[in-house]
């Protein structure tokens, strides 16, 4: 396996990058990174998430896309916990948090199939 000391300093600048834009350290408030296994784009999407302490709003700003093609999983985990000691979630496409079922008919929106 190659070592993430091999990744290209782009992409650990883009992570780092997007990770210090949105890590505001504002008193109160819960930050945490989520990666996203997207079987259906072929891709990983890290996020990070934040919530004020009193609010139920829950905010998501994507950091970086990348091709599953570009890094394995486990050297982009390794990457991750290099750039920051934010915890890290795992979230995988196959297995939805909420899975709900398809819109059938929604004349409002233009759903009429």
């Amino acid at each position: 396996m190659p070592s993430t000391d091999n990744v290209p300093a782009t992409t650990k600048q883009i992570i780092q990058d997007g990770i210090s834009k949105y890590f505001l350290q504002k008193y109160g408030t819960r930050y945490w990174l989520v990666l996203v296994d997207n079987h259906f784009d072929n891709v990983f999407t890290l996020f990070i998430y934040s919530r004020f302490k009193r609010d139920q709003l829950t905010k998501s700003h994507e950091v970086i896309t990348l091709s599953r093609n570009q890094m394995p999983k486990t050297e982009l985990i390794k990457l991750i916990r290099k750039t920051s000691q934010l915890s890290l979630e795992f979230r995988d496409t196959r297995h939805l948090i909420n899975v709900v079922e398809p819109i059938r008919f929604d004349p409002t929106h233009g759903h009429n199939f």
